[in-house]
C-alpha cells in the first residue's frame, strides 16, 4: 500500500491566507515530535514477557512428615479465625531469619566527601574572594551528607520485612511478581562488571510503591534498593527509621546551592560504584489520574552525565510497573481532581494518610519488570539509529524509553477492564451483566491484539463480579442488572482506573471520533482528507498532553488505521472500512469527555483576548476559572460528562493547547503564567476555535453501542446465566 502521507503534513492541506479566520494553527511547535519519532523507530526492546506467581506462596515452611502429623490438630486450630493471624505472625518471624538481605557496602560519608568531583567544587568555592572559607564549606558539607545519606541496617530491614508481611497480608488478596522478569534481571545482574550499578525506575501510583518493591527484593534475593526520598519526609524519628531501612533524603529543589548539588552527584556515584541498587521515581510525583506522568530529568541527568564523563562505567536501568486492583491512594487523588488542594507533607498528615491507606483493601497487586537496559548501550543505539541526535537532549530520549517501558509493561486489572466497560453506558442506567460482560470481552480482545498484559485469565463475567464485589461504592446491583453510580466522585474514580488502558487506543480514538463526527455531517458517508487532517492534527496535539510520549500524530494515526483496514482512502476521500461499530463507540467514549473539557477551556481563554482587561493569567487561576465554568454549565445541563469537573483533565488540556501553539506558558519564580499565542490574539479566531471544538462534542448517551438486534443480547444473557449455573454446580 502506498504511503499517502509525506513527512510534511501541509501538503495535504489547502494553504490558508495569512488573514484567515480558520481555527486551526498554521504552525506547530515540533520540539517533542523528534523524540516521539525516534521512539517509534527505536529497535530497543523494552517489553517483558511476564509470568506471575503469588509472592505470599513463594516462601513456605516445610517440616518432616512426623512433625506435621504430630502438630496437625494444633495447626488446624490456628488455620481458622480468630487465631490465624498468630500463625501468620509466627511464620513471618521464622521466615525473617531466612530472608536474604542483600546489602552492598556503600562508601562512608567521609569517603563520599573525598570524591574528586566534590573536592574540586570545594576548592573552587573556597578560592572565590569574599566567599566561604574552606573550613566553613567542609563543615556545611558534613552536615549535608549526614542529613542525606542512608544508613541501611540488616536488623532494621528484617523487622521491616515482618511488619510488611503482616501489613500486605491485610491489604492485599495477593501480590504477584513477574518470574520471567526476575530471571532476566538475575541473569543480567550476575554478568555486570564491578563498579556497575543498577537503577530501579518504578511507576509511582501510591505511597506504598517503594515498600512493595523492598518487600519483593528481600524475598527474591534482589539487592535491596537505596531509595530517593524528598527532604520533606525527613521527620523526627520517622526520618531516621526511613534512613535505616534504605532511604536517602534530598531537596526537591536544589536552587543555586552548587555545593549541595555536587554532594548529591558524588553520593549517587558512590552508591552506583558500589554495585548497589538506586531506586527513584522518574515521574517525580504520584500519578493522580492513572496515567504515566512526564519524566522529571534531574536525577536521571546526574547519572547520565556521570556515565558520559567516565566517572561511572555504566548503569543497568530496570523499568518497573507496579499496578493495583484498588489503588491505596485513590481517595486522596479523587479529592484533588475535584478541586482539593495538595497539602504540604507533615508528620500528622503522613500518619493520617497512612491510616487511610492501610485501612484500604487493595485486592491484587502486580509487579512487572521490563527488560534491563544498559545506559551505555542505549546511548550507542541513539547515535547509530539517529545521526541527527542532539546530545543536549539525550536525557529526554532516555526518559522517553523508560516511560514507554513502564507503560508497555503495565497490567490491565479488573478495575481497569470493568470501569472501561461500564463507562461506555450512560451513568445511572441499569444494564444487564451480560451486556457489560460482552463489552469486557471485546475490550480484552482489543488489548490482546495490541499486546497488553492482563492479570487474569478467567471469564469476563467473573471479572465483572470481582469488580462489583470489590467496589460496592461504585456500582449498584439488582439481580442480574447493574449500574454505575452517577455522582462526580465515583465517576472520577472509574475514570482513574479506565485511564490505565487509554494509551493503547488514544491514537485510534482521536481519528475515529473526529471521522465519525465529520461523517455524520457528510451526505455520502465519506470525509475528505483536506477536512479530516487539520482537525485530527490539532486534536492529536491537545490530547497528546494526556499521555506523554504516546505516539499520537495525525499522519501516523490515520495511516495505521488505513493499514489495518479500519479506514479506506480512495482519491483522497476517507470512508469506514472493516471496523466494528463497537470499537468505534468505545474509542468515542474515550475521547468525547476530553473534547468536552477542552471546549470549556477554549471558552475561558477568550477572556485573555485583545479586548480583555488582562492578557495573562496565573496557571492555577486559569484552572480555577475553568472549573467554575464547568460547574456552571453542569447546573445548566450543558455538560455531557460529570467527571469532566476534574482539575487534572483541565490541566492536561491547557498543556495540550500550549503544545498546539494556541497558548503560551512562561515561568516566573515558582509560578507559571498563561497567555494567548500571537496567532490567537484575534477575537474572531478564538470564537472560531471554540465553535469548531464545540462541533466535535458528542453526547454519548444518545449514541448506541451497537446496531444489533435485542434478541442477540437476550441470548447472551441466557448463555451467561447457564454458565453461572454450571459453575455453581461444580
Amino acid at each position: 500500500m502506498r504511503s499517502f502521507f509525506s513527512p510534511n503534513i501541509s501538503e495535504y492541506m489547502t494553504p490558508l491566507p495569512t488573514d484567515s479566520m480558520s481555527p486551526f494553527p498554521t504552525e506547530y511547535d515540533a520540539t517533542n515530535e523528534k523524540e516521539m519519532n525516534f521512539l517509534s523507530l527505536s529497535s530497543l526492546d523494552t517489553r517483558g514477557d511476564p509470568e506471575y506467581e503469588d509472592v505470599f506462596n513463594h516462601l513456605k515452611l516445610t517440616f518432616p512428615p512426623f512433625i506435621t502429623t504430630l502438630f496437625a490438630p494444633i495447626t488446624w486450630i490456628f488455620d481458622h479465625r480468630p487465631l490465624c493471624w498468630i500463625r501468620s505472625c509466627v511464620k513471618d518471624l521464622i521466615l525473617a531469619t531466612r530472608v536474604s538481605v542483600v546489602l552492598r557496602p556503600i562508601a562512608t560519608n567521609e569517603e563520599v566527601l573525598r570524591n574528586p568531583h566534590i573536592t574540586k567544587e570545594i576548592d573552587r568555592l573556597s578560592s572565590i574572594k569574599g566567599g566561604e572559607s574552606r573550613e566553613s564549606l567542609l563543615k556545611r558539607a558534613h552536615k549535608i551528607i549526614n542529613r542525606m545519606a542512608t544508613r541501611q541496617r540488616d536488623w532494621v530491614l528484617r523487622i521491616f520485612y515482618i511488619l510488611l508481611s503482616f501489613l500486605f497480608r491485610t491489604m492485599f488478596r495477593s501480590v504477584h511478581i513477574d518470574r520471567n522478569g526476575l530471571l532476566k534481571f538475575h541473569e543480567k545482574w550476575e554478568k555486570l562488571e564491578k563498579g556497575v550499578g543498577v537503577m530501579f525506575l518504578p511507576t509511582h501510583k501510591s505511597h506504598i510503591d517503594y515498600l512493595v518493591l523492598s518487600y519483593v527484593s528481600a524475598i527474591y534475593d534482589l539487592p535491596l534498593p537505596v531509595i530517593a526520598a524528598g527532604d520533606n519526609l525527613n521527620f523526627p524519628i520517622i526520618g531516621a527509621l526511613f534512613q535505616h531501612s534504605g532511604a536517602f533524603f534530598m531537596r526537591r529543589s536544589l536552587g543555586d546551592d552548587t555545593l549541595y548539588r555536587v554532594i548529591l552527584e558524588g553520593y549517587l556515584e558512590e552508591v552506583l560504584k558500589s554495585g548497589s541498587t538506586l531506586e527513584f521515581f522518574i515521574e517525580g510525583g504520584r500519578s493522580r489520574d492513572g496515567t504515566i506522568l512526564p519524566p522529571k530529568y534531574g536525577l536521571l541527568n546526574v547519572v547520565l552525565e556521570a556515565v558520559k564523563s567516565g566517572r561511572l562505567k555504566d548503569v543497568c536501568i530496570v523499568p518497573i510497573s507496579v499496578d493495583y486492583e484498588h489503588c491505596p491512594d485513590i481517595y486522596s487523588y479523587v479529592k484533588y481532581m475535584m478541586g482539593g488542594k495538595k497539602k504540604k507533607e507533615s508528620l500528622m498528615g503522613l500518619l493520617k494518610n497512612a491510616h487511610s491507606i492501610l485501612s484500604t483493601h487493595c485486592g491484587d497487586a502486580f509487579v512487572t519488570l521490563g527488560s534491563p537496559l544498559s545506559l551505555q548501550e542505549l546511548l550507542k543505539k541513539m547515535e547509530t539509529e539517529d545521526s541527527t541526535l542532539d546530545v543536549r537532549h539525550e536525557v529526554k530520549y532516555v526518559g522517553a524509553h523508560v516511560c514507554r517501558a513502564m507503560r508497555n509493561n503495565s497490567v490491565m486489572t479488573t478495575s481497569c477492564l470493568a470501569s472501561a466497560a461500564l463507562m461506555e453506558f450512560p451513568a445511572d442506567q441499569w444494564v444487564s451483566e451480560a451486556e457489560v460482560a460482552v463489552r469486557i470481552d471485546h475490550l480484552r480482545s482489543w488489548l490482546h491484539a495490541v499486546g497488553a498484559f492482563e492479570g487474569y485469565s478467567s471469564w469476563s463475567l467473573s471479572i465483572l463480579h470481582q469488580f462489583v464485589n470489590s467496589f460496592p461504592e461504585l456500582v449498584e446491583r439488582d439481580g442480574k442488572m447493574i449500574r454505575a453510580k452517577s455522582n462526580t466522585h465515583d465517576m472520577i474514580t472509574m475514570y482513574y482506573y479506565r485511564n490505565q488502558c487509554i494509551h493503547y487506543f488514544l491514537a485510534d480514538a482521536v481519528v475515529l471520533h473526529i471521522f465519525s463526527v465529520l461523517q455524520k455531517q457528510s451526505h455520502d458517508g465519506t470525509v475528505s482528507l483536506v477536512d479530516l487532517v487539520p482537525v485530527v492534527d490539532l486534536v492529536c496535539r491537545i490530547i497528546s498532553a494526556h499521555i506523554p510520549f504516546n505516539h499520537v500524530q495525525s499522519a501516523p494515526a490515520i495511516e495505521a488505521l488505513v493499514s489495518r483496514g479500519l479506514l479506506v482512502v480512495q482519491d483522497d476521500m476517507v470512508s469506514l472500512g472493516q471496523c466494528e461499530q463497537s470499537y468505534v463507540h468505545f474509542c468515542m467514549s474515550l475521547v468525547a469527555p476530553l473534547i468536552d473539557s477542552v471546549w470549556v477551556v477554549s471558552d475561558v481563554i477568550r477572556n485573555l483576548g485583545p479586548n480583555a482587561s488582562q492578557h495573562e493569567v496565573e496557571y492555577n487561576v486559569l484552572i480555577v476559572k475553568c472549573m467554575e465554568m464547568i460547574h456552571a454549565l453542569e447546573k445548566e445541563g450543558a455538560m455531557y460528562f460529570s467527571f469532566v469537573a476534574n482539575t487534572q483533565m483541565v490541566r492536561n488540556n491547557i498543556e495540550g493547547l500550549v503544545n498546539a501553539c494556541v497558548l503560551k506558558k512562561r515561568k516566573e519564580g515558582s509560578n507559571y503564567f498563561i497567555s494567548l499565542s500571537e496567532g490567537y490574539n484575534e477575537t474572531a479566531k478564538l470564537i472560531a476555535l471554540h465553535e469548531s471544538l464545540g462541533g466535535l462534542r458528542v453526547d454519548m448517551r444518545k449514541v448506541k453501542i451497537v446496531d444489533e438486534e435485542e434478541n442477540e443480547v437476550d441470548l447472551t444473557n441466557d448463555v451467561i446465566g447457564l454458565m453461572v449455573d454450571v459453575k455453581k454446580k461444580k
